[in-house]
């Protein structure tokens, strides 16, 4: 599993009151049921790891059987206890204000101050819970380090004659990514979380924009997205058929009467408030086909070799894994 999507996970368990207490990284004195590079996985640490991939199924509706769930979350240990142990090896650190960040985050994302989300993890996961929590944050980012370090060094840039060829094979798809798109311009001004006070807070900047507050100066004071909000919350291009936006962004982007503020618009991430100026057909000039190409390209080489590295990583299973029964 993603390590971004388990500690997501982990964060949002945090403040489901009725779920027993968690203590993230705990390796109590008991039965060992594995031994990765001479440190020992022991069966707490894998019941842990197993509570959280049941909440994982269940959540995402997935059928799984108790025993699969106990051999995956096991080799899921593994593989984690291998590559911190070549993160070691290649003396990657994490330093202590990258993980500050990463709590800060999770406590905003459960619309809690970092003292409220520490007591609240104390709570939940007990005396060691934020030490913890701290440990298993800490791993994560090196073993996203270690991927970044030695995945990339094996991906290569693709040639000018690669990606001329695939701006060939992709502009001759009907409706391909290529072809002219239909899009809206847009501004937008963006609130974190989609809970009641960011609805109200949105509310809120709703009626100062009513009463004739300008836009994009408002934008730059409020918006929570650091990104748009420097550029008077001018965004992105809205793709009028794009299969992958939230759905009603597309449709408000595709009715809104032209320079009107919408409506409150709910996402996943939280609330908008969008300013439509502009529907037009977008056509991509060579300059811009060739980076789309280029990072295709570049993606599809990740991934061969991410796969690549983890199938040596099963490799050295032989020598560095002992499963204990």
């Amino acid at each position: 599993m993603n390590q971004r999507i388990k500690f997501a996970l982990l964060a949002a368990l945090l403040t489901t009151n009725s779920l027993p207490a968690v203590s993230f990284a705990q390796v109590a004195i008991d039965k060992v049921v594995a031994v990765v590079a001479g440190e020992p996985i022991a069966q707490s640490e894998l019941n842990e790891r197993v509570k959280v991939n049941r909440e994982v199924a269940n959540r995402t509706k997935q059928k799984v059987s108790e025993s699969e769930l106990v051999n995956y979350s096991r080799d899921e240990l593994i593989n984690e206890h291998l590559l911190l142990n070549r993160a070691k090896n290649a003396r990657i650190t994490v330093g202590d204000d990258k993980i500050n960040a990463a709590l800060q985050d999770m406590a905003q994302g459960n619309s809690m101050t970092m003292e409220q989300f520490k007591a609240h993890v104390g709570k939940i996961g007990g005396v060691n819970g934020w030490s913890n929590l701290n440990n298993d944050l800490k791993n994560q980012m090196m073993i996203e380090a270690l991927m970044q370090q030695e995945i990339s060094s094996k991906v290569k840039e693709p040639t000018a004659k690669e990606i001329d060829a695939e701006v060939a094979r992709v502009s001759a798809l009907p409706d391909g990514p290529m072809s002219p798109q239909e899009v809206a311009v847009a501004q937008h001004i963006f609130i974190k979380n989609a809970n009641s006070a960011s609805l109200k807070k949105i509310q809120a900047i709703k009626a100062r924009l009513d009463k004739g507050e300008d836009f994009g100066m408002l934008a730059k004071q409020v918006s929570e997205n650091p990104e748009t909000a420097a550029n008077n919350g001018q965004i992105p291009y809205i793709g009028l058929n794009d299969k992958q936006a939230d759905p009603s962004v597309v449709q408000l982007a595709k009715t809104a009467p032209l320079n009107t503020v919408s409506e409150p618009v709910k996402t996943k991430n939280g609330y908008h408030l969008f300013k439509v100026s502009e529907r037009t057909t977008l056509t991509l000039n060579d300059d811009a086909k060739k980076a789309m190409a280029k990072d295709a390209l570049m993606s599809m080489r990740q991934k061969e070799a991410t796969e690549q590295y983890f199938k040596e990583l099963d490799a050295s299973k032989a020598s560095l894994v002992e499963i204990r029964n």
